[in-house]
């Protein structure tokens, strides 16, 4: 989160996300900013019932128009977005557990029973377009993305318009995610066809300098 707009996401989510976002997240767990650690960082929790639940309501959520504006705001404010999803381990922490983890431990231990898995949502991560787009530039991403965060190859806000033109000539050539525009939907992944996109913590090491390659593209410095 941009420092100091942790109000102002809060007054998003109540203003104009709530509502539109409940038929496909209605399983809240909670909301939480920290108050040690990482400064102005949000974490939502939320039960889904396996990974297939939880790709059906997430990919669902962001295919509903009405919620492109509140996506656009918000991730004005968001600096990076990390997504994650969590199984609970089959040990009892409490049991024996030092007195001064009671608390961490207990917290845990009461959503473990009330929530068969758990999905943690920290704002904060971008996707990736890496080296095996390069002299391919196929547009199935663009096409999909609910926010045209995806461009290039020349032009940075052309959502990828000049690779649709059928003289166009891929060779040394490759699209570009704004970090500062996506919203981690993850949507353009799976169009791929030569599955060069990936999840910004999640990119082959081989591919690291695709990282460096998207943000300076955008004219901004990578994390």
């Amino acid at each position: 989160m941009e420092p100091g707009h942790i109000d102002a996401f809060d007054k998003a989510q109540i203003d104009s996300g709530f509502d539109l976002v409940k038929p496909y997240m209605d399983r809240l767990v909670g909301y939480f900013s920290t108050r040690t650690g990482v400064s102005d960082q949000i974490v939502h929790l939320y039960r889904y019932d396996d990974l297939d639940d939880w790709n059906k309501r997430l990919r669902g959520l962001y295919h509903v128009p009405e919620l492109t504006p509140y996506f656009v705001n918000t991730r004005k404010i968001v600096r990076r977005q990390q997504n994650g999803f969590y199984e609970p381990l089959p040990i009892d922490p409490i049991n024996g557990a030092p007195h001064k983890n009671a608390v961490k431990f207990l917290l845990i231990r009461m959503l473990l029973i009330l929530h068969d898995k758990l999905r943690i949502i920290h704002y904060n991560m971008t996707y990736i377009i890496t080296d095996p787009c390069v002299g391919t530039c196929d547009t199935a991403c663009v096409e999909v993305c609910p926010v045209d965060c995806i461009h290039g190859p020349e032009d940075t806000e052309g959502a990828g318009e000049e690779a649709k033109d059928p003289d166009f000539d891929a060779t040394g050539k490759q699209l570009y995610i704004n970090p500062e525009e996506c919203i981690d939907c993850g949507a353009c992944e799976p169009e791929c066809p030569v599955d060069a996109i990936y999840d910004e913590d999640e990119v082959p090491e081989e591919y690291d300098n695709s990282i460096g390659a998207n943000y300076e593209f955008f004219g901004q410095d990578a994390p």
